[in-house]
């Protein structure tokens, strides 16, 4: 099927249409007019296959970042490109199994772009394996590793601590709302000294932190020299935790720190 394509909002409403066709070919410029007849002489003999030809500007309009993973998945003759993507985000919505695990160390290598990996469903500890097994393979790990809600642990911490040097993008890194206490945040935090690129830091709401994880956390803020937000709602820093805290930012810890969230942990 072919289709001029005049806007953005066009592009989508047609790609909706042809979603579920065999061959999905869009004349974009003389130069992919070969390509797609090529295209298209492949399908005649290989039906099962999704062949999507696009103007290279054009592929990040039809796929938005957190489609890429599945656009990858249908299209193989825009594979390559789509590994090209400045960003990818990849939300696990399942349990993550032993088996996934090879495979999620496989596909993430393919990505040399920024990748945001949220869990919105899946284990942490589970999904942290996979994290793990990529960047044993060589992945140069996620911009945005997003952990909210999955039960991480103490363990888990520690485990991602000893990594956190081979993820030289990582920029953003969510636990809220774990099982972390005050010997998790410190692995993180003897951690952070090497994640050069991290400037959002959330900790809030995993209520076991307490005034000792709250110190041991401020004792290793001197080595942040890029953290811009530091969240610890609900960690139950107590008064003598958010002194502590405070004589560290005092003497010069966090320079680029920005925002500092403290709500619901009962300082008086």
């Amino acid at each position: 099927k072919r289709f001029p394509l005049t806007s953005s909002q066009q592009i989508h409403a047609e790609m909706a249409r042809v979603a579920a066709l065999d061959v999905a070919i869009c004349e974009t410029s003389q130069f992919v007019k070969q390509s797609a007849l090529e295209a298209a002489k492949l399908s005649s003999t290989s039906r099962d296959t999704y062949f999507a030809l696009f103007h290279q500007d054009l592929v990040f309009k039809l796929w938005p970042p957190e489609r890429i993973a599945m656009g990858m998945m249908i299209c193989k003759v825009l594979r390559r490109d789509l590994a090209q993507a400045p960003i990818v985000v990849l939300n696990v919505r399942r349990e993550v199994t032993p088996k996934d695990w090879a495979l999620m160390a496989r596909f993430l290598k393919l990505f040399h772009g920024r990748v945001h990996v949220c869990a919105s469903a899946a284990p942490g500890t589970a999904l942290l394996k996979g994290i793990i097994l990529a960047v044993d393979a060589g992945w140069q790990g996620p911009a945005v590793l997003n952990l909210s809600n999955t039960d991480v642990c103490d363990e888990d911490c520690a485990r991602l601590a000893v990594y956190l040097r081979e993820c030289p993008a990582l920029h953003t890194l969510s636990f809220r709302g774990n099982q972390i206490s005050g010997d998790g945040v410190f692995a993180l935090s003897c951690a952070l000294r090497v994640c050069h690129a991290l400037t959002h830091l959330d900790l809030s709401f995993n209520t076991k932190i307490g005034p000792g994880g709250t110190t041991r956390l401020a004792a290793q803020l001197i080595r942040c020299n890029t953290l811009e937000s530091l969240r610890l709602d609900g960690c139950g820093l107590g008064p003598l935790g958010a002194e502590r805290l405070a004589a560290a930012l005092c003497d010069h810890a966090a320079p680029l720190l920005q925002h500092l969230h403290l709500s619901c942990n009962n300082i008086r």
